[in-house]
Formats: structure tokens, sequence, C-alpha cells
């Protein structure tokens, strides 16, 4: 997969499929997006591109009367998507706390309350565990 950056609806979209966090046919799509200014054309031209680019997959088929409609997910979360974007932009894995603490409110002048702290620490916290029980 090359760079990672998204135009602008194909953010829509993965933000769109993201919120859903279940697969959606491009009717399911069109029905959300076009409230938004989108047509049939663009919905189908940014459904083949995020395909292309691997951002999105075909998760199944979905029956509506006797047609078969394909049904689309992220093949990447948000989560991920921002961490691609991150290091594009030179960020390494070391600057990685300091990031998160900036993302909290950790920031100059500004202080967070016990319980935003204990919050943040539960967060890291299962992000420990997370690798540790992946490094076996």
């Amino acid at each position: 997969m090359g760079t990672m950056r998204l135009n602008q609806r194909e953010e829509d979209m993965m933000e769109m499929l993201w919120e859903q966090g279940q697969p959606m046919t491009s009717a399911e799509m069109k029905e959300t997006l076009e409230k938004q200014g989108w047509n049939k054309s663009t919905l189908f031209n940014t459904i083949q591109s995020l395909l292309d680019r691997g951002c999105i997959r075909i998760s199944g088929l979905e029956r509506n009367n006797t047609q078969y409609a394909r049904q689309f997910e992220a093949a990447v979360s948000k989560e991920e998507y921002m961490a691609r974007l991150l290091t594009e932009k030179g960020f390494t894995r070391s600057e990685l706390a300091n990031i998160a603490l900036a993302m909290t409110g950790g920031e100059k002048g500004k202080k967070r309350t016990r319980k935003e702290n204990d919050a943040l620490i539960a967060d890291l916290e299962q992000i420990i565990r997370q690798l540790r029980a992946s490094g076996d």
C-alpha cells in the first residue's frame, strides 16, 4: 500500500464505515452520503479507489429481492489509519508517549483531573497488557 493519505471524499466514506461498525452495501452508503451532496458517480469512484488502496474490502453479499449487493467494510481501523499518517509524517514509535500525553490534555498550561489521569492510566495499562499478551 502506498501513501495512506486519503482525499476528503475517501475520509468521509471511511468515517461513515468506522462509525457504522458493520458492513454496508453501496445503496446503504448512498442513502447516508447523498445528504452530503454525493451522487452515484462519486460514490462508486470513491468505493473503487478505497478498494484499490486496500482501505476497504468486500465482506459479503446481501440479497435484495432477486439481486445480490456487495457489502463493504473498513479494512483498516481509524487508529491504524492515523498511525500510518503519523508514520508518513516522520513520527516514530519513540514519540508515542509524548503524542498520547498531548492528545490527553498533557500540554503545558493545562492540568488533567485525577479522574482523567486514572482513565488515561487504565487505558495505557490495557495497551501494555495487550502488548505483553501478543509477545507470547
